[in-house]
C-alpha cells in the first residue's frame, strides 16, 4: 500500500487525493464505491504517524470534460465554452474560460 510505503521510506508530508465518503453521509442510501474506498484510507493516514498529511477533495478534473462532457462553444464568443450537468434532477450550467 502507498501510505505503508511511504512512512517506510521516511515521508515527512504525505498528500493524499480523497472523496468524501458518500456511504456515511446518506446514511447508507447511496452507495459509490470509488468514493467511499478512497474516504476509508483517510483514516490508515492519519494514523500511520506522519509529521505532516494534507487531504485533498478536488471538486473535478477536467479529464473529465472529454467525449460528451466536452466544452461546446456559445453564441459567437470564441473564449467561452459551457457544459450542462444533471445537479439533483435540476440541470445546471457551468461556463468555462478557455
Amino acid at each position: 500500500m502507498a501510505v505503508r510505503a511511504a512512512r517506510d521510506a521516511g515521508v515527512r508530508h504525505f498528500i493524499w487525493s480523497t472523496l468524501p465518503d458518500v456511504e456515511a453521509i446518506s446514511g447508507g442510501k447511496f452507495q459509490v464505491p470509488h468514493f467511499t474506498g478512497k474516504a476509508r484510507i483517510d483514516r490508515i493516514v492519519k494514523e500511520a504517524g506522519f509529521v505532516h498529511h494534507t487531504f485533498v477533495i478536488a471538486p473535478m478534473f477536467y479529464q473529465g470534460l472529454v467525449g460528451a462532457l466536452a466544452p461546446q462553444k456559445q453564441g459567437g464568443h470564441l473564449n467561452r465554452a459551457s457544459f450542462a450537468y444533471q445537479n439533483g434532477g435540476n440541470r445546471s450550467a457551468v461556463t468555462l474560460l478557455v
